[in-house]
């Protein structure tokens, strides 16, 4: 087994707490962890004290709300994701929280990501994301409830691991992007402040601006890009709506109208 044990999610909504425990010597290629099932969380949770194993894809429904702190989330690769439509929130001052593929090698398959969707909402906080890719799933923010993330990082994840769309409109406090690229897109109102992006020397820009869906239209505050071919956000598509380029600088390879 790749797993210590099973808190099933999908047969009410079980809320242990562990403390100072260890867990060791379980088979399999993943990091040793309690293993969540699903399919949903319906009530109040916690996931803290123990690393945790996410074989599938969980849903959080409106009426389900996880809290994730001083723990590490092994999410078993091409299948492990979650959903939300509830409340997630992620991490906290001194109480980080890793999220990561359980494949462990050198160049790990990604994993399924976390969808924000419909109202849901959720803190994001001291939590570091990695081995995610816009074609496995990635970090996406489709939320029209409120959404912030803060001193943050997401790493390993130059296929394009964070994507913005919908109308969501989350805000960034101090956002570190290590190796890392995202996309920008629908009628979106992100607003980022402060933060290091370095692209890793992998991509000619850290983002894409991608007018192609409708009209997005991010903030920037003291962003500092760097160590892409281009250290800037490219611009793509034709711009129907109001937008506004300004705080970052822009690329643009091809003809925008």
């Amino acid at each position: 087994m790749l797993t210590a044990g099973r808190p099933g999610a999908g047969a009410g909504t079980p809320d242990p707490p562990f403390s100072g425990l260890t867990l060791q010597n379980c088979g399999g290629s993943g990091g040793a962890g309690l293993d969540i099932i699903g399919p949903s969380s319906n009530g109040a949770t916690h996931w803290n004290g123990v690393p945790f194993w996410i074989q599938g894809n969980i849903n959080i429904p409106a009426s389900g709300r996880v809290d994730a702190a001083n723990t590490t989330l092994f999410f078993a690769p091409n299948q492990g994701g979650i959903d939300v439509n509830g409340t997630l929130n992620l991490g906290g001052p001194g109480a980080p929280v890793l999220l990561r593929s359980g494949d462990l090698s050198t160049n790990p398959i990604p994993w399924k990501g976390i969808g924000y969707i419909g109202t849901s909402r959720g803190i994001i906080n001291n939590a570091t994301f990695r081995d995610l890719t816009d074609y496995y799933g990635p970090l996406g923010f489709y939320s029209n409830g409120p959404v912030t993330i803060i001193n943050s990082t997401m790493t390993n994840s130059f296929g394009g691991g964070l994507v913005i769309g919908g109308t969501s409109a989350p805000q960034f406090i101090n956002l570190t992007m290590n190796a890392s690229y995202f996309r920008i897109i629908g009628n979106s109102k992100p607003v980022f402040n402060g933060g290091v992006w370095d692209g890793g020397g992998f991509k000619p820009h850290i983002a894409v601006l991608d007018y192609a869906t409708g009209t997005p239209d991010p903030t920037f505050n003291g962003v500092t890009v760097q160590n892409c071919t281009q250290n800037a956000v490219g611009v793509y598509g034709n711009v129907n709506g109001t937008t506004h380029w300004a705080g970052i600088p822009f690329s643009f390879e091809y003809s925008v109208t």
